[in-house]
């Protein structure tokens, strides 16, 4: 299985890690998970990537972003792979378009102007298989 992550600048609150790491769990004991894409961002997707560097291994791919989202970089190791960075939101696209499953880690409900949710649309149009892990830790399937 491969697996995209998107998620909050501000990273994950102490129950978004519980119910992560729940549903990797779950998601790698019913399809081993071979391959994990994310933005290289700083926030959740730090935050995720430390999570799971200690029970997948070095699996990861990396999208960074260009323009000003670089500054928000977070250079995660270990990896197998860092394209070269793209505008967010084609970057986004990218993630989704690699991906068998999607999570996403929101800081709230869902809005106009936000990356993750902007990659949540599109998951829901290509119809990627989606997890959203709410800030309480509550998880939505494909919603």
């Amino acid at each position: 299985m491969i697996l995209g992550l998107t998620g909050s600048r501000k990273g994950l609150t102490d129950e978004q890690v519980v119910s992560f790491l729940s549903l990797v769990k779950e998601l790698n004991s019913e399809s081993r998970i071979s391959t994990v894409n994310h933005g290289d961002c700083t926030g959740s997707d730090a935050d995720m990537h430390k999570l799971l560097a200690g029970i997948l291994g070095n699996v990861f791919i990396l999208h960074p972003a260009s323009g000003v989202e670089a500054q928000f970089q977070a250079n995660c190791t270990p990896f197998r792979w860092r394209f070269l960075p793209l505008p967010p939101l084609q970057r986004n696209e990218n993630i989704v378009a690699v991906s068998d499953v999607l999570i996403a880690t929101p800081k709230g409900k869902e809005s106009v102007r936000s990356g993750t949710w902007a990659t949540v649309r599109y998951a829901r149009k290509t119809g990627v298989k989606i997890y959203i892990i709410y800030p309480d830790g509550i998880i939505e399937t494909n919603p």
